[in-house]
C-alpha cells in the first residue's frame, strides 16, 4: 500500500511491488506534476467509487483524486508529443493483466492542450482493464491507447467543458506493422476479444457540440452500453492524420445518445464514419428537430488532396481508378484521362473552361484535379462550360483554380483507399508509402438496425453527405440500414429466425432476435451467420457485471 496518494509515495509503493500485486492508493486530493511509470502486471487502486447499475444514474463518490499539474510539451510532431508528460505512463505486454481502478483525475491549474492525455498507454497487452474511474474537465485527452491493446473500459465517467474528443484509440502495431497497416491487412473479426472495449460507462460534454470518443491507426473498438450526453463516438479516416490509416472496424450498440442539449456540432450532424467497416444497432438517440442525421460516410480524399496520401482524384495509385474509360478498375494499365484543358475564372464552388462545349452534368461524380497545386474535387454537376464542385468539408471550400491553371478529369472506378465498406487488403509498407498501387481491398459493409430516434424506428441511419454525396459509397453495396418491411432485396430485415425470406440478394442482412445473430446474404438466396455479439459483461470485469473499485 502506498503511504499516500502523494506522486512520490506511488511510484515507492509500485517500484516494490511484485507482479500479481495490487497498490492501494489512500483517499486524498494531490496535485501530480510529473509522470507515474507502469510496466509491471498490478493492479493501481484508488479508493475512488462508481456508484448505480445504470450509466445515466452514476454518481461519482471521489476518494483518491488526481490534479492534473504535469507542465505540457511543447507542439512537435504528434507522436512524440502525445508520449510526453503524462499523469500515467504505461507500457504493457501480451499475457499481463493490468488493471488501473478507483481514481478521480481533474484537471489542474495547467491548462495546456496539445495532442497530450493524462493516461497514455501502449504495447502488446490483450486483457488491460480501466474500470471505476472519473475524468472530470481535464485540460488534455483523458486516455491514449496506442500501440495494440486490447481490453476494456468499464464503469468510467467522463465530463469534458472544453475542446473535442478526450478518449483517442488506435492499433497502430497490430499484426506486428505501423501505422494500422497490419489492421487493415486482417479481417473485422466482429464480436470477438480483437478489440477494445469500452462498456458501462457515462460520457458527458457541457458545451454539447463534441465527441467524446475517437481513434485511427487501424482501431478496432467497440462501444457498448453508455451514455453520452452531448457527444458521440467518431473516428478518423485514411486522410487527416498524416501517414497514420483509418479506423479499421467499430461495433456500436446498445448505447443511448442523449442529444437534446446540443443545437451544432454533433447535435445537428450526428456521427460521421469516414472509414472501414463498422456494424451500428440498437442505439437510443434523443434529439432535437436541429438533428438531421444518424451516421454521415464520408471519404475526404474524394473531396481534396492530403500530406502522404494526396486526393482520390481518379489517377491516385493507390485508389481503385477507371482504367479503360467506361468505369472499371485493370490491374497494371494506367488511368483514364477523360478531358484536359485550362481553368478559366472560378467560383467558391466552381471553375469555368469557357467554350468546352460539354453536355449536361457528363462530368458529374467525376474527378477534376489542378495539375499546379495538386488539389483535386469532387464534381457535383456540370453546363456546357462549368463545374460545380462540392466542398472539401462543412465550412470549407475547394481547392481554388487560378486562370490558367492546367484541370485534368479522371474518375474513381470502385472504392478510394480504406472508404467506408471497404476492410481487408494488402500490406502498406513505407513512410511515406513505397507500394503505391490499389491494394485489393475487400468489400465489407457496414450494417444499422434496430436504431431509434425520440423513440421512432431509424430506417435512414446511414446517410451521405447533401454538400459532398460521394458516388463510390452506395446504398445496398457498402451500407444496409434497416428496413422495417424487409422482402430480402435491400437494407437488413429484423424478426425470428424462421421469419428470415428464403429470397434473397448479396449483401443484405437480418438480425434474428431469437438468437441474437446477424445474418448477411454471402450468395443470392444464401444466408450465412456473419456476426454475434461479444460476452458481455467483457469476461475482464467478472461475474458480478461490474465489481468495484476495491481489489477482488
Amino acid at each position: 500500500m502506498s503511504e499516500s496518494a502523494a506522486l512520490k509515495d506511488v511510484r515507492s509503493a509500485v517500484a516494490a511491488a511484485a507482479d500479481g500485486d495490487t497498490v492501494v492508493i489512500p483517499a486524498g486530493t494531490v496535485s501530480w506534476t510529473g509522470t507515474l511509470t507502469l510496466t509491471k502486471d498490478i493492479t493501481l487502486q484508488g479508493q475512488t467509487a462508481i456508484e448505480g447499475t445504470k450509466p445515466d444514474e452514476f454518481l461519482v463518490k471521489e476518494g483518491t483524486v488526481i490534479l492534473d499539474n504535469v507542465p505540457r510539451v511543447p507542439q512537435g510532431k504528434r507522436g512524440a508529443q502525445a508520449k510526453a508528460a503524462p499523469l500515467i505512463y504505461a507500457e504493457f505486454s501480451e499475457l499481463q493483466t493490468p488493471r488501473i481502478t478507483g481514481l478521480t483525475f481533474k484537471g489542474g491549474a495547467v491548462t495546456g492542450y496539445g495532442f497530450t492525455s493524462a493516461l497514455y498507454l501502449e504495447g502488446t497487452c490483450r486483457n488491460v482493464r480501466i474500470d471505476h474511474c472519473s475524468f472530470y474537465k481535464l485540460t488534455r485527452y483523458n486516455l491514449m491507447l496506442r500501440g495494440n491493446l486490447f481490453g476494456v473500459m468499464d464503469h468510467c465517467v467522463a465530463v469534458n467543458d472544453s475542446g473535442n474528443e478526450r478518449f483517442w484509440f488506435t492499433n497502430e502495431t497490430y499484426g506486428g506493422a505501423r501505422f494500422g497497416d497490419g489492421s487493415w491487412t486482417d479481417g473485422p473479426h466482429f464480436g470477438t476479444r480483437q478489440a477494445f472495449y469500452v462498456e458501462d460507462c457515462a460520457f458527458t460534454a457541457v458545451n454539447g457540440n463534441h465527441g467524446a470518443l475517437d481513434g485511427a491507426g487501424g482501431m478496432r473498438r467497440v462501444v457498448r452500453h453508455c451514455y453520452f450526453r452531448g457527444c458521440i463516438a467518431v473516428l478518423h479516416g485514411t486522410e487527416t492524420g498524416a501517414r497514420q490509416r483509418g479506423s479499421r472496424m467499430v461495433e456500436t450498440y446498445l448505447n443511448t445518445f442523449d442529444l437534446r442539449g446540443a443545437t451544432s456540432g454533433v447535435g445537428a450532424t450526428g456521427f460521421l464514419h469516414r472509414a472501414g467497416t463498422g456494424l451500428y444497432w440498437g442505439n437510443t438517440f434523443l434529439t432535437n428537430p436541429t438533428f438531421t442525421r444518424g451516421c454521415q460516410l464520408q471519404a475526404k480524399r474524394q473531396l481534396n488532396a492530403f500530406r502522404i496520401w494526396g486526393g482520390a482524384n481518379g489517377k491516385n495509385p493507390l485508389d481503385s481508378n477507371d482504367t479503360e474509360g467506361n468505369g472499371t478498375y485493370v490491374a497494371g494499365h494506367a488511368p483514364h484521362l477523360f478531358w484536359s484543358g485550362k481553368a478559366g475564372r472560378a467560383g467558391t464552388n466552381s471553375v469555368t473552361h469557357l467554350g468546352a462545349g460539354w453536355k449536361v452534368n457528363q462530368w458529374k461524380d467525376f474527378e477534376v484535379t489542378n495539375e499546379r497545386t495538386g488539389q483535386n474535387s469532387l464534381i457535383l454537376s456540370n453546363t456546357s462550360d462549368t463545374l460545380s464542385l462540392a466542398r472539401a468539408w462543412s465550412g470549407v471550400g475547394p481547392s481554388r483554380y487560378a486562370p490558367g491553371d492546367p484541370i485534368v478529369i479522371y474518375r474513381l472506378a470502385r472504392a478510394s483507399l480504406d472508404q467506408p465498406g471497404m476492410g481487408k487488403g494488402d500490406l502498406v509498407t513505407g513512410n511515406p508509402p513505397s507500394n503505391k498501387r490499389w491494394l485489393n481491398q475487400q468489400s465489407e459493409p457496414l450494417y444499422s438496425w434496430l436504431n431509434t430516434n425520440n423513440g421512432t424506428s431509424y430506417g435512414n441511419f446511414f446517410t451521405l453527405s447533401v454538400d459532398a454525396p460521394i458516388p463510390t459509397i452506395q446504398e445496398n453495396r457498402d451500407f444496409f440500414n434497416w428496413e422495417v418491411k424487409f422482402d430480402g432485396s435491400k437494407g437488413v430485415g429484423v424478426g425470428k429466425r424462421a421469419d428470415r425470406p428464403s429470397t434473397c440478394v448479396e449483401g443484405v442482412g437480418f438480425w434474428a432476435t431469437d438468437e441474437d445473430r446477424l445474418y448477411v446474404a454471402r450468395a443470392r438466396n444464401t444466408w450465412t451467420s456473419y456476426y454475434q455479439p461479444f460476452t458481455y459483461p467483457h469476461p475482464l470485469i467478472g461475474k458480478d457485471g461490474g465489481g468495484s473499485s476495491k481489489a477482488e
